[in-house]
């Protein structure tokens, strides 16, 4: 459906709403063959244009998940270092009986 509207717009904006009109034309087929031909070239460009914005969404969704990836990778990481480190310290005053606080 979206490929149909796509053309149908593509159509309207290169050559106005008379070009629809097949009834008007139909006693000149060269006419009737030009409307045809614009017709399926807009529906290959509504078909590109679709493809390419699928594309282009499909990447940006990959890029943001892994950018949400590597934040949580990443803070993930820093607490563990933090708690390793506050664990190491505690250990290290207990064993040396050094007050902390």
């Amino acid at each position: 459906m979206l490929i149909l509207q796509l053309s149908l717009i593509i159509l309207y904006h290169r050559n106005g709403i008379n070009s629809f009109s097949l009834r008007r034309h139909s006693r000149r087929p060269l006419v009737v063959l030009v409307v045809i031909v614009e017709t399926l070239e807009a529906l290959v460009i509504a078909v590109v244009v679709e493809v390419v914005v699928e594309v282009v969404v499909v990447e940006v969704v990959v890029v943001l998940v892994v950018v949400i990836v590597v934040v949580v990778v990443v803070v993930v990481v820093v607490v563990v270092v933090v708690v390793v480190v506050v664990v190491v310290v505690i250990i290290i005053s207990y064993l040396y009986n050094i007050s902390i606080i």
